[in-house]
């Protein structure tokens, strides 16, 4: 699974990291090399990071990173089934 060689290759952390990171320019690389995924949309976090969605919309594989403001990326989330929508989706609960 890609996403197994994504935690490899960013796992190269210590022990103790609770979350894996590694600089932009390496996680970016991982990215779009071993997953196809761009960014599709970013914004900036209440703790003055720079988050990011990266996916890929062929395959729907999304990953949710952030980047630090000492330039390291750090992996928060992954998913299936990415799609951009065009209008607001109703609450939850409350679908069509």
């Amino acid at each position: 699974m890609k996403y197994l060689a994504l935690v490899t290759a960013l796992a190269a952390q210590p022990a103790f990291a609770q979350t894996i990171c590694l600089p932009h320019s390496q996680t970016d690389e991982i990215m779009r090399s071993k997953f196809g995924a761009t960014v599709q949309m970013e914004g900036i976090t209440q703790f003055g990071h720079i988050g990011q969605v990266y996916a890929n919309q062929e395959t729907g594989v999304w990953m949710f990173i952030y980047v630090r403001t000492d330039g390291r990326s750090c992996l928060a989330f992954e998913g299936r089934e990415f799609q951009l929508v065009d209008e607001p989706l109703p609450p939850m609960g409350q679908e069509g």
